[in-house]
């Protein structure tokens, strides 16, 4: 599936999701050096887990496994199922 989202992120930029109804099992952070876009979304059932996670100086971390983010961050929560996030990224 991520080689089909890949591809579409590729050819369609950051937005492709609010244009191309995606089914199946999903969710991905991919980053697109173009446009300097981070774009975190999950499939709208929710079959596949996603956490994202805040630091103590202010970063932002992603998973697949909570457990990944217990020793980096202050907090850290379920990534909604169907929602996407998108967010310019200053380098």
């Amino acid at each position: 599936m991520f080689q089909v989202l890949l591809h579409l992120f590729r050819e369609r930029g950051p937005s492709f999701l609010e244009t191309t109804r995606v089914c199946g099992m999903f969710s991905f952070a991919c980053y697109d050096s173009r446009s300097d876009a981070l774009v975190v979304a999950r499939d709208p059932v929710g079959i596949i887990p996603l956490y994202v996670g805040w630091g103590k100086e202010g970063s932002v971390w992603f998973a697949s496994e909570m457990k990944a983010l217990q020793g980096c961050c202050d907090h850290y929560e379920a990534f909604p199922p169907g929602k996407k996030k998108t967010a310019g990224i200053s380098k």
